[in-house]
């Protein structure tokens, strides 16, 4: 994201977080952990999300909390702006009558001219918009027709991957994050690993070493992986989370195409299935194996369950 980018973000009070009708669990994962760390640095996100697509299931995963949500179809406001005013307002009151709404608005030394009154119609604008996983405001539909005016240009940016093979919202909410330094919190950790989880079938599919490394260290900051694994939707034995966190925070890329994660204790070693499950989201290299060793720091002739991929690589 721009320096222009991060700059309308950290400068803006107000910003709401635009999901498309069709958003995944990677980038409602990304807005939600948005959302949290808005909220810690005193801004007023909120969240335009459909409540027909924010089911009981998706509230277990991301509860509401202290997020405000905006519908598609939100109603906004009228404002009544009176523009030559030659002394204070003594006094604004409004009063119901026969189904009708009237304002009565008095002027301390002077009589207000009704010429001088506008009436506008507002929308749920904010001060800036992350569209997240989108490029084009008018896919927020109804919305977009609605508040055309907040959605201009200038006041918006978008969180996408562009030109990736498996484009993972999640990792790049956390370069947004650190770009604009707020510190992450543990919740927010565990929303984006668990988007990370999700997009790549628990790190088996299309996990490049960036996305490896991430998740390893986004599992640092959790402590407890078992809750961004059940985001994802995928269930493990508490035996096998604690592996996999494990491996996750000790996984380092050692060039070559090998990667090492030392384990101390026997009773972390993988199981054959959990070994694979970890091995297969190992990156692919082209022309070379990929080698994932495991074992103690201090004996060298622990390094055990060594598994060349067999098949070339294209």
């Amino acid at each position: 994201m721009s320096a222009n980018s991060l700059e309308k973000i950290k400068t803006a009070n107000t910003v709401l977080l635009a999901l498309s009708e069709e958003a995944d669990l990677d980038a409602l994962a990304a807005a939600f952990a948005l959302s949290e760390l808005f909220r810690s640095v005193g801004k007023k996100p909120s969240i335009l999300l459909d409540k027909k697509h924010y089911d009981e299931k998706l509230k277990a995963l991301f509860p509401p909390g202290s997020n405000k949500f905006i519908q598609e179809n939100e109603p906004g406001s009228l404002v009544l702006t009176i523009e030559r005013i030659n002394s204070s307002i003594k006094e604004i009151r409004w009063k119901e009558e026969n189904s009708k709404l009237n304002i009565y608005i008095t002027a301390e030394n002077s009589n207000l001219n009704e010429k001088d009154l506008i009436i506008k119609r507002t929308g749920s604008s904010a001060d800036i918009t992350i569209l997240i996983d989108l490029i084009d405001p008018k896919k927020l539909g109804n919305y977009y027709e609605l508040n055309k005016d907040s959605l201009s240009d200038d006041r918006v940016v978008s969180l996408v991957y562009e030109g990736e093979i498996l484009p993972i919202i999640s990792q790049k909410a956390l370069t947004l994050i650190q770009g604009l330094e707020i510190e992450l919190s543990q919740q927010a950790a565990t929303y984006l690993l668990g988007g990370i989880y999700w997009k790549t079938l628990n790190l088996t599919n299309n996990a490049n070493s960036s996305i490896l490394i991430t998740a390893g260290n986004l599992a640092k900051k959790t402590n407890d992986i078992s809750e961004a694994i059940n985001i994802a939707n995928i269930k493990l034995e508490q035996s096998e989370i604690k592996i996999l966190q494990k491996l996750n925070s000790e996984m380092q890329d050692r060039g070559d195409g090998v990667f090492t994660c030392f384990v101390d204790e026997l009773s972390l070693m993988p199981s054959p299935r959990l070994f694979n499950r970890f091995f297969a989201s190992l990156p692919m290299k082209k022309g070379r194996a990929i080698i994932a060793v495991f074992g103690s720091k201090n004996t060298k002739e622990s390094l055990v369950l060594v598994k060349p991929i067999e098949k070339k690589c294209s």
